[in-house]
């Protein structure tokens, strides 16, 4: 019998974090939610499309567009 893996993103929940998604879009905000597929809620999320130019996006989920990459911005 299979045992579900289940991501340890649970420690960076309520967190802010910098993520980079599939296809070079950079966004950073506060993790909300996320689940097996790691579809991610990010809420007051900001676009950086350079590091001069942010943008704020509000609440973003995260349908199929992998995070490449995350990092936490605030650490506890």
């Amino acid at each position: 019998m299979r045992s579900l893996i289940v991501p340890k993103n649970l420690q960076f929940m309520d967190k802010k974090l910098f993520i980079h998604l599939q296809g070079g879009r950079k966004v950073s905000g506060t993790l909300r939610g996320y689940d097996l597929f790691l579809n991610l809620v990010i809420d007051d999320a900001i676009e950086e499309t350079t590091p001069a130019q942010k943008h704020p996006i509000g609440t973003v989920v995260s349908h199929q567009s992998y995070p490449q990459s995350y990092c936490p911005l605030t650490y506890q």
